[in-house]
């Protein structure tokens, strides 16, 4: 019999494998923590950028429509993308430290998340009893007060486009005079994914009091012939 026989290991108490394991749940937990930070503060920053930022407002643009109509410039940008993006183009261009320039047109782009609020501008769409009340529910700023015309038209990358020429105040940011009557044509881009996606393309109606059946729509944004030129310009269906 061995008089020196080898040590024995020393059993570890169950509490340090307890202890160890919480230790590597709090680093990853730290680590997930500053990931979700550092892209917060990214996603943060890029819509900063969005506001201010020419250059990241041109590639915002683009990135949501290919590019922008012509004679039209981004006026702010705002993507979201597992809630929405937003795109605000004027017909003229800003100038820093000038105020909002006197926009004639403006043409604003949503793509909103689908749910159920959302799913209900396109019922409006499909000429469903649902009131255009729905559109500022979606924070889509424009009343409906004469329907002038309805049509269909496409987009660059072939996308239905239904529409709905109207008249109707509406409430912006970006414009003088905001909360004027204006013709306003309200559309839907019917891309293969399930976002919700609205343009309104909107000019000050240079005669509010004229009633609905005297209103020409030629040479106007009800002008479907103008609509058409338009919309197929830009190309905002994922690939």
């Amino acid at each position: 019999m061995n008089p020196n026989p080898a040590p024995v290991a020393k059993q570890r108490s169950p509490l340090f494998y307890v202890a160890m394991g919480c230790g590597l749940m709090v680093l990853l937990m730290v680590v997930v923590v500053g990931v979700t930070c550092g892209g917060c503060l990214y996603e943060a920053n890029k819509l900063g950028k969005g506001v201010m930022d020419p250059t990241q407002r041109d590639e915002n643009v683009r990135k949501m429509l290919g590019k922008a109509p012509e004679g039209y410039y981004p006026i702010v940008t705002l993507p979201m993308p597992l809630v929405m993006d937003l795109a605000v183009l004027g017909d003229a261009p800003l100038i820093p430290d000038a105020g909002p320039p006197n926009f004639k047109r403006l043409f604003q782009y949503w793509r909103i998340i689908d749910n159920e609020n959302s799913r209900q501008m396109k019922d409006y769409f499909d000429g469903k009893d649902v009131s255009a009340d729905v559109f500022r529910r979606n924070s889509v700023n424009v009343e409906v007060t004469d329907v002038i015309g309805k049509g269909v038209v496409k987009t660059g990358d072939g996308a239905k486009v239904r529409y709905v020429a109207s008249r109707g105040r509406m409430a912006s940011d970006f414009e003088r005079g905001g909360g004027a009557v204006h013709f306003n044509t309200l559309m839907n881009i019917e891309c293969p994914d399930t976002s919700v996606r609205v343009v309104v393309w909107s000019e000050k109606d240079p005669a509010p009091d004229k009633p609905a059946g005297e209103v020409d729509p030629k040479g106007t944004v009800l002008d479907e012939s103008a609509i058409s030129a338009l919309m197929v310009q830009i190309t905002p269906c994922p690939k």
